[in-house]
């Protein structure tokens, strides 16, 4: 996640161990929800292989709003910055890799 951010600002060796230290890997199966709509964003993703995409859940279908995959981060941004409810989930369409980072951090 860090090389990706160092992209677009650089970031002292110090700071990208202590940031390197906060991230987390995790897997998740197709399927899989990483957000609902309602719940807060309370981790920001990076897609490190699979697809996710995040869609607004209406009655008789689903309106995509995004996708994300290898090297993509994935979230609800308003809900992620602001800490209030999302307007929208984000699924798994594949088995999934990703590194993540707490709000809290």
């Amino acid at each position: 996640m860090i090389e990706i951010l160092s992209l677009y600002h650089p970031i002292p060796a110090v700071e990208q161990q202590y940031f390197r230290s906060l991230t987390q890997s995790s897997t998740f199966k197709k399927g899989d929800y990483l957000l609902f709509d309602g719940e807060v964003q309370e981790e920001l993703y990076l897609i490190k292989s699979g697809v996710a995409y995040l869609f607004l859940e209406l009655e008789h279908r689903n309106k995509v709003i995004d996708f994300a995959y290898h090297n993509r981060f994935c979230a609800d941004l308003a809900s992620l910055s602001t800490q209030t409810p999302a307007q929208y989930c984000i699924q798994c369409l594949e088995d999934s890799e990703v590194e993540r980072i707490s709000f809290q951090y």
